[in-house]
């Protein structure tokens, strides 16, 4: 896969075009990843949690582990 990025600082707003052979599980993937907010995977025990980027207050580390603090939503 090919990825090229051209600046046009005539353009209003920010526009991404995709020129696909053919729509694969690769490129529905990549324009999901494109529509969701950022989020960072945690896990507690056995049970794996996703938190968005925007929430997270600060990170702290205690005893070779690492928490994040976040907003309560």
């Amino acid at each position: 896969m090919k990825v090229r990025i051209e600046i046009d600082d005539s353009l209003n707003e920010d526009e991404i075009v995709i020129r696909t052979k053919e729509y694969t599980e690769e490129l529905q993937q990549l324009i999901s990843n494109f529509k969701s907010k950022p989020s960072i995977q945690f896990f507690k025990q056995d049970t794996e949690y996703y938190l968005d980027l925007d929430a997270i207050l600060f990170f702290e580390s205690d005893n070779g582990r690492v928490y994040a603090r976040a907003y309560s939503q």
